[in-house]
């Protein structure tokens, strides 16, 4: 797992005082298992490859000519090695360069080398370079995928230490902008070029058939901004695509609603405020989110569910959508319980304001309810994954994964206490998957399953 493990030795059967520890089989290791000897007649050992079994045969011997042996056999499966520990994952944007500085403190000794130990698993979406005077690693994105690099450190003892650096690659993800200008008004929109790493060459109109009706668009080849002039009462949308000098596209969905009246010069910006509701399983639920929100007579509302592609929150276990009467209909995955949050946006033709919505999906056959998202920033609120009324049940077995399949926790009888951390060290901001049984009674067992985010 990356971790470093210690095995203390018993030199109570010696009669003398020990001067001397050595591994007599040095050569029995080196490649599925690192072993070193601490000051203390404690052997350090650490994973280094799945799959293998290593020995080392620890020599101790004291100043009265007297030796005791003890072997150590270690094997690295195939489950310890999937297990999320000393492990650094992250993404980067293609064309875009990452670095990343490793942990010298495991190491006794001073850090003296850097290698990438599986460099064939690298190369083809990210280019890895190793600085041997600072101990980081820098990676060039250059294709989409998922690379690894395997770094060892190894300091002046012979010891070393293992960090598994998986980076992805993705192209610059969809950004959305949505607005509102009156009929015969007109505006100005530049999208952000900072998800491009070079210079921008183009920009296009990918739907040119979304718009023409409610909105006019312009684009602009020097600024690469796009005007807007208000047509008719509706809406329309613009795919703004801009590529750089690397032959990589950005786009940017402009969504602009035009509305009709009068020029509403004292018109203030919407305030819209957050909203809870609650509905059972399998069950959608109305929610007049502009009943608690402050808008302007002076023109019409426009609202929109902000969604994750859009930078919201969710929903990520159902769906909600805005009807005709600008109320949103939320409806709860088949199956799901527990908690929903998601974001909307209220514009009006002076500006935009956001909400959030807290859906709670009640169990028809029970009183359990899943927090799906907490932020564990040691503020004291909401800074563990929660599931209320659990303690109803203290025959329950709770298991999370993160998006890769990998277990990053399990507990039984559950307290509501996890923080977002394994083996003492934080977890990814991030989806994560969770799947609880829980004992109802001597012969039935519910099982609860769903995401959850955690957002520091």
């Amino acid at each position: 797992d990356g971790g470093v493990h210690v095995y203390c030795l018993d030199t109570t059967d010696l009669p003398g005082n020990v001067v001397s520890v050595t591994n007599a089989c040095a050569d029995q290791s080196g490649t599925y298992v690192s072993f070193y000897v601490s000051d203390d007649y404690c052997v350090k050992y650490q994973g280094l490859k799945c799959g293998g079994t290593e020995t080392a045969c620890i020599v101790v011997c004291d100043d009265m000519g007297f030796c005791d042996t003890t072997w150590l056999h270690i094997t690295v499966d195939e489950t310890i090695c999937s297990m999320e520990s000393e492990k650094i994952v992250d993404t980067l944007i293609i064309n875009f360069e990452g670095m990343w500085c490793l942990d010298t403190t495991e190491l006794p000794g001073q850090i003296v080398a850097i290698e990438n130990a599986c460099p064939d698993q690298s190369g083809t979406s990210v280019d890895f370079e190793l600085d041997g005077a600072t101990w980081c690693v820098s990676g060039l994105a250059i294709n989409p995928g998922t690379d690894t690099a395997c770094i060892v450190l190894r300091d002046a003892l012979g010891n070393t230490d293992t960090t598994f650096l998986c980076v992805t690659v993705i192209m610059p993800p969809v950004d959305y902008i949505y607005d509102t200008i009156q009929t015969g008004a007109t505006r100005t929109w530049c999208p952000d070029m900072s998800q491009l790493a070079a210079m921008p060459v183009s920009i296009t109109n990918a739907c040119t058939a979304a718009s023409g009706q409610s909105a006019l668009f312009e684009l602009d080849t020097m600024s690469y901004c796009v005007t807007g002039k208000g047509l008719a009462p509706g809406s329309d949308t613009a795919c703004i695509v801009i590529c750089d000098a690397y032959g990589v596209c950005d786009t940017t969905c402009l969504i602009v609603e035009t509305v009709s009246g009068s020029p509403c010069t004292d018109q203030d910006i919407p305030l819209a405020a957050d909203d809870e509701a609650t509905t059972q399983k399998n069950t959608t639920v109305v929610i007049d989110v502009l009943a608690n929100d402050q808008v302007s007579s002076c023109s019409p509302p426009v609202i929109y569910v902000l969604d994750p592609a859009s930078g919201g929150i969710g929903p990520a276990n159902g769906s909600a959508m805005v009807n005709n009467a600008n109320q949103i209909e939320y409806t709860p995955d088949p199956g799901f319980c527990g908690t929903e949050p998601f974001e909307y946006v209220l514009c009006n033709a002076a500006g935009c304001d956001t909400a959030s919505v807290l859906v709670t999906v009640e169990c028809t056959s029970g009183n359990l309810i899943v927090f799906n998202a907490f932020s564990p920033n040691g503020d004291g609120t909401n800074d563990t994954f929660v599931i209320r009324n659990l303690e109803q049940y203290p025959e329950n077995r709770l298991v999370i994964y993160n998006r890769w399949g990998e277990m990053v926790y399990q507990a039984e009888n559950y307290q509501n206490d996890w923080d977002g951390s394994w083996k003492n060290k934080k977890v990814p901001d991030g989806t994560y998957f969770y799947l609880l049984e829980v004992d109802t009674n001597e012969t039935t067992v519910e099982k609860l399953s769903g995401y959850l985010q955690i957002r520091r």
